[in-house]
């Protein structure tokens, strides 16, 4: 499933422009990328998500998250990558999390988020 979601978010990068202008996402676009992580299953506590550093171009968001711990303690800040739309069929926007960076060396959403000048 994990390589399904990385090689979605590979081939989305190609096509996309890396050169889409990047802002910081505004308050309203930090509560649509906030509950994208609600569907993340290897998030313990989806509640507990803290964003920083959210940057938003074109189709991508990247930033960093913390969240909880089955210990009920704060993880740590790590690189996400996802796909923010403005609109869905209903006219709302939404966001997908596509990749988490883990502490094991893992940095494809690092890598992603370069790729989309993010």
């Amino acid at each position: 499933m994990r390589n399904i979601f990385v090689g979605a978010a590979l081939a989305f990068a190609i096509v996309s422009p890396a050169f889409a202008a990047d802002h910081s996402a505004t308050p309203k676009q930090l509560t649509v990328v906030k509950s994208a992580f609600s569907e993340v299953q290897t998030l313990k506590d989806p509640d507990s998500v803290k964003l920083k550093n959210v940057r938003i171009s074109k189709d991508n968001v990247c930033g960093e998250v913390n969240a909880k711990n089955s210990y009920g303690a704060y993880v740590g800040y790590t690189t996400f990558y996802g796909m923010y739309f403005a609109k869905d069929k209903d006219g709302n926007p939404v966001a997908m999390i596509m990749h988490i960076d883990s502490d094991d060396g893992d940095t494809i959403a690092q890598q992603m988020c370069a790729t989309n000048g993010l």
